[in-house]
């Protein structure tokens, strides 16, 4: 990647809002990988944040290669705010 490229990248990179994220709860835990599986996930923003979207992905780490699984995208048609805490809820059927 060229040097003006990776700057273009940062600079996208920089001006994105960060997620800070503070807690995760799944339940059940455990769980078989047949079972619905429950995520909250409480955390803060530093910059609001419109029509987010949520993409949960699985890692399976393994001796050669890492594996990188795409379970679910959510869009989130609403509008959160930085500065307070806040908690998502997704359901993976």
């Amino acid at each position: 990647m060229s040097e003006s490229k990776q700057q273009e990248a940062e600079d996208y990179l920089r001006s994105r809002p960060n997620v800070n994220v503070t807690a995760v709860d799944i339940s059940p835990n455990p769980a078989a990988l047949t079972v619905e599986l429950n995520l909250e996930v409480d955390f803060h923003l530093d910059a609001p944040v419109t029509n987010g979207v949520w993409d949960i992905e699985y890692l399976v780490d393994s001796v050669t290669k890492r594996h990188i699984i795409n379970i679910l995208s959510t869009v989130l048609h609403c509008v959160y705010f930085p500065m307070k805490q806040l908690r998502k809820q997704i359901v993976f059927p």
